[in-house]
């Protein structure tokens, strides 16, 4: 018998279903810890299905999908921030749901890989559902793919997110309705680069020798899990307009949430920027736009709301969930909406 002329597994071919069945059984117990009475289906079937929450007299339902990008790359070298992927995975997803004003409601993953590496993998696993169990969502199901041949190393995988809040219609937060000229801007710190610009980031250490472990820990620190506490400031504070900064930074996210009449102007000395910040702009010599424009900058989330009384409302509410935020700017009218920038940094 030639080599043409074995018979072919699935399993020689690269796909080991009895590995697949067993990565299933063990992420099952892990998901266990987020499945609420609501829940009709658990995790194993052909889907999940769940109940909505009573107490809503319109409910609308909030999605949003999302990934982490190649952060996931620096993950992978050593293996010692991949719990730190799953929350950015789920603070990716929850945090542009509490956007809307809603409550995140459950989550989904899709887990893809060359091959599935137990150990690695579950600390992923884990990490999605410790993050969602600090955010009240629930684990609804997922889908995990081994895709031999399809990335370029075998420890190599790819991670996305998809999430579904719940929000009473009167209650929809749409800052292009209400986002007014004297209106304050509110600012949460972040603690970093959250899970955006890595790719940027590689070059920056591809460029050097040797990068220390203070730093590393600072790149690979996992996006800030906002929603809990915002969805606590929406019970106490009016809020107009909140806008997560992802990919774009502050630049490109605030105007999803202000009507192109208006224009917001923020102090660059408002807030305390991560040091790791700087330490990226020296070593790639990045020039101070591009790093705007591509990063954070030090400002996770930013809501707006209508006057100085009513930002230091927010502000005490967020600090007493364990979040700093400051006033960063203001909103003004737009003079020329043609050609003046819609976010101005002073």
């Amino acid at each position: 018998m030639t080599g043409n002329d074995k018979p072919l597994t699935y399993a020689n071919a690269g796909v080991d279903i009895d590995r697949g069945n067993e990565f299933v059984r063990r992420i099952r117990g892990i998901a266990s810890f987020v499945i609420n009475p609501l829940v009709l289906a658990h995790i194993g079937g052909f889907a999940g299905a769940m109940e909505l929450p009573e107490g809503y007299s319109k409910p609308v339902l909030i999605a949003s999908a999302d990934g982490v990008g190649s952060k996931i790359k620096l993950a992978t070298l050593d293996g010692n921030h991949l719990l730190s992927i799953g929350q950015d995975l789920v603070a990716m997803v929850v945090n542009d749901i509490v956007c809307c004003g809603a409550k995140p409601l459950f989550f989904l993953d899709y887990f893809a890989t060359n091959q599935i590496q137990s150990v690695w993998h579950e600390y992923v696993i884990r990490g999605i559902v410790d993050a969602l169990a600090e955010c009240d969502c629930t684990l609804l199901g997922g889908e995990t793919a081994e895709l031999p041949g399809t990335f370029s190393c075998p420890e190599d995988f790819d991670v996305a997110g998809f999430g579904v809040g719940i929000v009473e219609k009167s209650k929809i937060i749409d800052g292009h309705t209400n986002v007014r000229e004297g209106d304050v801007v509110v600012g949460i710190s972040s603690n970093g680069p959250h899970s955006n610009g890595y790719t940027l980031i590689r070059q920056v250490l591809d460029r050097i020798d040797t990068c220390s472990e203070e730093n590393i820990n600072a790149i690979m620190k996992p996006t800030t899990l906002y929603a809990p506490a915002i969805l606590k400031v929406l019970e106490q504070v009016e809020v107009k307009a909140i806008a997560h900064i992802t990919g774009g930074g502050l630049i490109e996210n605030i105007p999803r949430i202000v009507d192109k009449w208006y224009r917001v102007v923020l102090d660059v000395n408002s807030w305390d920027m991560p040091a790791i910040f700087g330490w990226l702009q020296s070593k790639g010599n990045i020039p101070i736009p591009e790093m705007y424009r591509v990063f954070n900058m030090g400002i996770g989330m930013v809501l707006i709301v209508d006057s100085d009384v009513t930002a230091l409302q927010t502000i005490n509410v967020l600090a007493k969930n364990n979040l700093t935020a400051q006033i960063i700017g203001r909103v003004e009218t737009r003079d020329n909406v043609l050609n003046d920038p819609q976010v101005v940094l002073s």
